[in-house]
């Protein structure tokens, strides 16, 4: 049986669409989730690849009436299928392959989202239905949790209908606990890399943050026409406490980690985009660019990230990174000492962020907290110290060096000196920022994805990751499969043979994962000792492998554009339902309390 929907408005809730004539409109998913004028980002760049490489896109997109998963089993009933019928088998396949013509031509997170999940209903065919689902430990998770949902939305909804604003205050604040969900999901699935909630959750999620929206508003203009909306902000600054930040984390990667421009760009799309960023090695290169552009104030910040974005492809600004000649293999050989000299990739950084661009600049002109991983001390022995460098520690901190000294990886890159900007008759100047002259390295070798320190500094508690370091995330999928395997062994799901072979690799990757711990008196550990994973963890596809030769070469536009279409692609395949769901409160309040500032800058 198929999941049957109440009302048709959950359904166009589920979908994010207004009405189920506008689901096959060719323009529907093709603009910015703000502006039905602005052109996403993701179309700009999947038709500049298309372009480049001569592709003809698929805009044929087979029309599907979506009306008919309201109640499905009534559609089917009517047309006289009859249960596991051919006929009817055949009508449902046509439908499948209709909806994966159509997931294979999209552009965009919303357009994927949309038919992903006309997917999964389908699949519930397949699997048990809500009303039969066995007594196991997943059963019992949702059904505890689906009751909760159903007891918040029907109190948030008492107390919008009896407009009682101590009750909607007190509600706000002692039950929007993201952790909830987090915990859900994890019994649900043992693993938040594979967050897709059943069908009916998503439906009372979507219930509870309406009637949340609903409450927000309410209270607000309640506020505003009492005078006492500095009430309301500090309610909101209490739940904002209460809920945590979402910060995103770029690794390293070398040229890799141009594949996160396409995370970045997802989250801008959808209006996402935490205001906590770090970055470590080449993830700290995209990361301070990107901040860098939208905190220029000459046009919109989506003018400005188009510019970066046409910039970076047509290759008006080169990434310059790597020395090409054979001297440094040389130098590496015969001198032991390192492959690369760091003089191009400074010049190349100052080109892109300005020669005195601080962190503090970045923060006074966007508001993003700009985070920079690197390590200082001697990374061969416990003396290494990781550093987090921002604008509450280091406000007047060179961007461009900061970067620089987050690339130093040792033999590859030599260790470099951090400057902060002092300003003497009017004219800025250069310092040593560390008293001592100390030279930093790599971030990756102690924090490729600085989640603990993120956290101490600035209340995060959701982190959004891109892992792109070819060391680490072959190691991550091999992990996420191993997980989704034994799911299904949980579930009673494969055969034996998989099952043996699957212990056998459990086996070898625990043994691996000992011996490595065993080098724990070594540089080697400090890498392999990180926790790579966030609460959603995005990574490249294995093809990427193929790419090794063009890791630190400088890149060409084709392959920067080729890095940028799969971190794209591969943003829409792990996000699942967490960027729906987690994100969804913590941004509403934070409208409302841009909304208050608002009021009080007029």
């Amino acid at each position: 049986m198929f999941v049957t929907f109440d009302n048709s408005q959950d359904l166009l809730d589920l979908l994010h669409i207004d009405s189920f004539e506008s689901a096959n409109d060719p323009d529907l998913f093709e603009y910015s989730i703000d502006n039905r004028n602005i052109p996403s980002f993701q179309v700009f760049l999947i038709d500049q690849y298309n372009k480049r490489h001569d592709l003809k896109p698929n805009d044929n997109a087979v029309p599907i009436d979506v009306s008919i998963f309201v109640d499905l089993n009534k559609h089917l009933a009517s047309m006289g299928f009859q249960e596991r019928s051919l006929h009817r088998k055949n009508y449902l396949k046509s439908l499948r392959s209709n909806i994966v013509t159509n997931l294979k031509s999209v552009k965009t997170y919303r357009g994927y989202y949309f038919y992903k999940t006309l997917l999964q209903i389908l699949d519930m065919d397949e699997s048990k239905s809500s009303m039969t689902y066995e007594m196991n430990e997943s059963y019992l998770s949702e059904f505890f949790f689906a009751n909760d949902l159903d007891t918040m939305i029907y109190q948030f909804q008492e107390a919008l209908s009896n407009q009682d604003v101590q009750r909607l205050e007190y509600l706000i604040l002692n039950h929007w606990q993201r952790y909830k969900l987090k915990q859900f999901s994890k019994r649900l699935s043992k693993n938040d890399q594979f967050f897709n909630l059943p069908i009916e959750i998503k439906v009372k999620l979507n219930q509870f943050n309406k009637t949340c929206s609903l409450a927000l508003r309410f209270l607000y203009n309640f506020h505003k026409e009492n005078q006492s909306l500095s009430d309301y902000k500090t309610l909101l600054l209490r739940v904002k406490k209460k809920l945590g930040n979402t910060a995103i984390t770029l690794s390293g990667g070398g040229t890799f980690a141009l594949f996160h421009v396409g995370i970045l760009v997802n989250l801008f799309d959808l209006n996402k985009l935490p205001k906590f960023v770090s970055g470590c090695s080449g993830g700290a290169i995209v990361a301070a660019i990107f901040a860098k552009y939208l905190s220029t104030s000459e046009e919109t910040p989506y003018s400005n990230i188009k510019m970066l974005l046409s910039t970076i492809i047509k290759q008006d600004l080169k990434f310059e990174i790597f020395d090409q000649s054979e001297s440094g293999i040389l130098n590496l050989l015969l001198n032991h000492s390192y492959f690369k000299d760091t003089k191009l990739l400074q010049n190349t950084l100052i080109d892109f962020l300005g020669e005195y661009t601080t962190f503090g600049d970045i923060f006074e002109k966007s508001g993003m907290v700009l985070n920079i991983s690197v390590s200082g001390g001697n990374t061969a022995s416990f003396t290494a110290k990781e550093f987090l460098l921002n604008y509450n520690n280091s406000p007047n901190v060179l961007l461009w060096s900061s970067v620089t000294s987050s690339c130093s990886l040792p033999a590859i890159f030599p260790p470099h000196m951090i400057y902060s900007k002092t300003v003497s008759n009017n004219l800025p100047s250069l310092k040593v920022w560390s008293g001592n002259n100390q030279k930093f390295l790599d971030g990756s070798m102690l924090q490729d994805l600085p989640i603990k320190k993120l956290s101490e500094m600035f209340n995060i508690d959701n982190v959004i990751a891109s892992q792109v370091n070819p060391h680490i995330f072959p190691v991550l999928h091999i992990q996420n499969f191993l997980n989704k395997k034994r799911l299904q062994r949980g579930n009673g799901k494969g055969n034996t043979l998989l099952r043996w072979i699957l212990y056998f690799l459990e086996y070898i990757y625990t043994e691996i994962t000992h011996w490595l711990a065993v080098l724990r008196f070594t540089a080697v550990a400090n890498i392999f000792k990180q926790n790579y994973y966030g609460d959603m963890t995005v990574l490249p596809n294995w093809s990427l492998l193929l790419k090794m030769n063009k890791l630190l070469t400088n890149p060409t536009g084709d392959f920067i554009l080729y890095l940028i279409i799969m971190g794209i692609k591969q943003f829409w395949e792990y996000s699942g339902d967490y960027l729906e769901y987690q994100l969804f409160l913590e941004f509403e309040v934070n409208s409302y309390l841009d909304k208050i500032e608002n009021e009080d800058g007029d």
